[in-house]
């Protein structure tokens, strides 16, 4: 038998440990892993020189549509490639996914209009793999969630709890006109919560709500208490979102969850109030699953840079609070990383502007990390005994593919998953500037040095990124429909 490729002298790494050898492929799929001397021929070998063997990173946690949004899948997959991700969960709105773009949609339509130009996007543009996530915020989109299960193979769900109370809570939270440019700026209520909730249960697995939880009506209160003291820098951006606003919708909606039978995904968990809760709905019973992201594990909130650019939702928090979380993230207590990645450029995002007679002076929000999470997560955790390799793997690929209903075709090296694999130089040190992560975005980590860096991202098989260099064009991606019916995808 010979094979399309092997790659030998690799340490691979699992859950279960690391593994010296090599990776055969064949069809875009891998087929077998050995020893070097067990591998079969081959039409091209490539030699990893001892360095590290992932599965291709899985990002749950993106956000294309800030501009056009076939411009946004293409620029952001391909730069993807440079940290390592091959999949990337893009959580959409259906007011930004089609022909056109606003700033501030006037409104959320039926995703019945708006996924055919979606998918065409990320068909001819794609540079990695992508599956959806839809924004629910109205009674129609939530009752057709089995339709989009059926019809477009899209499981998971989004519902946007710090901002249901539209563009007058929005307001008052000291962030302007932002569910507006969400695309609902009437907003919605606990009524639509509901019924998603039950119709994700209904629909069965791997479909699951994912909750933005973070009281924003409380937060008012901190954000006007801020607002006096005149500081417009992360502390106060940390002071305005206390803890509890994350666990308050936590336990809430960890409830209405059980009462449904609904498996809850809570992103970007920042607090250890949070963890808390995710901990005690778990022992209860409720299936929730919690996700954290580089920036809230590692940047401080004196940390300049990022410094008036790093201000995001939920907030950057302190250094104690990192601590806790990278030991949930070890225990297990949390199970997914994502990055929050939103393509903005600096201009787009909060300034030193932020505070103007006090009042929110609110562009935007976010930055990128897909390029980073990877790097950021071995420089930080591993390098520094936080997190083993082995973990790593689980948090950034398997756990990651088993909460989207992929694993095991993404998240595995194992006979007959895709052929998604990152090789890691993991003495490599790279300063992140715009010319490293193919991006003059805002980056969180802009100006650190992070050592671990990819040196090859194979994508179905094929080399999409090497020493530097982009290789892989529009259209190497491919839409992920999931399949109902199994929390792993069938194979």
């Amino acid at each position: 038998m010979t094979v399309d490729l092997v790659i030998k002298n690799c340490n691979i790494v699992s859950p279960e440990g690391v593994f010296h050898g090599g990776i055969a492929i064949d069809g875009g799929k891998i087929v077998a892993m050995a020893s070097n001397s067990n591998l079969p021929f081959a039409s091209r070998t490539i030699d990893a020189h001892d360095h590290y063997a992932f599965p291709g990173i899985i990002d749950p946690h993106t956000h294309p549509g800030k501009r056009d949004f076939a411009t946004d899948i293409k620029n952001e997959s391909l730069a993807a490639l440079v940290g390592g991700v091959t999949t990337m969960g893009a959580i959409i709105k259906s007011s930004r996914m089609g022909v056109g773009w606003s700033d501030a949609p006037p409104t959320s339509v039926s995703y019945k209009q708006t996924f055919p130009a979606a998918e065409s996007a990320v068909t001819s543009s794609a540079g990695i793999d992508v599956y959806f996530n839809f924004g629910i915020v109205n009674d129609e989109q939530a009752n057709e969630i089995p339709f989009y299960v059926k019809e477009y193979g899209v499981t998971s769900f989004k519902f946007y709890l710090g901002y249901m109370g539209g563009d007058r809570a929005s307001q008052r939270a000291g962030l302007g006109n932002f569910s507006s440019r969400l695309g609902f700026p009437d907003g919605f209520d606990d009524g639509t919560v509901y019924l998603g909730f039950e119709n994700i249960a209904k629909a069965g697995p791997p479909c699951i709500a994912h909750i933005h939880a973070e009281n924003m009506e409380i937060v008012r209160i901190f954000f006007e208490r801020a607002a006096t003291q005149g500081n417009a820098d992360l502390a106060m951006w940390n002071a305005r979102s206390p803890g509890f606003c994350e666990a308050h919708h936590i336990r809430s909606y960890a409830q209405l969850a059980q009462l449904t039978g609904c498996p809850l995904y809570v992103v970007h968990l920042s607090t250890t109030d949070g963890l808390d809760e995710v901990i005690r709905a778990r022992r209860e019973g409720v299936n929730i699953t919690a996700e954290t992201g580089p920036q809230w594990l590692i940047i401080d909130e004196m940390d300049d840079p990022p410094g008036f650019w790093g201000k995001v939702n939920p907030p950057i928090r302190d250094r104690a609070t990192h601590e806790k979380l990278w030991v949930g993230l070890r225990d297990g207590d949390i199970s997914c990383t994502g990055t929050d990645h939103v393509p903005n450029m600096k201009e787009q995002c909060h300034g030193p502007e932020l505070m103007t007679e006090g009042k929110a002076s609110y562009k935007g929000t976010g930055g990128v990390g897909m390029q980073t999470m990877f790097p950021a997560l071995l420089s930080e955790g591993v390098r520094k005994g936080r997190i083993s390799l082995a973990r790593i793997v689980e948090t950034c690929c398997q756990n990651n593919a088993f909460a989207a209903g992929l694993f095991p075709k993404k998240g595995a090296i194992t006979p007959g998953a895709d052929a998604d694999l990152v090789i890691v130089d993991m003495k490599l040190t790279k300063k992140v500037t715009p010319e490293v992560i193919h991006s003059p975005l805002n980056a969180f980590f802009e100006g650190r040095e992070l050592t671990g860096w990819p040196v090859m991202t194979f994508l179905h098989g094929e080399l999409g990124f090497e020493d530097g260099e982009i290789l892989a064009k529009p259209g190497a991606g491919k839409y992920l429909r999931r399949i109902a019916g199994s929390q792993c995808y069938p194979m």
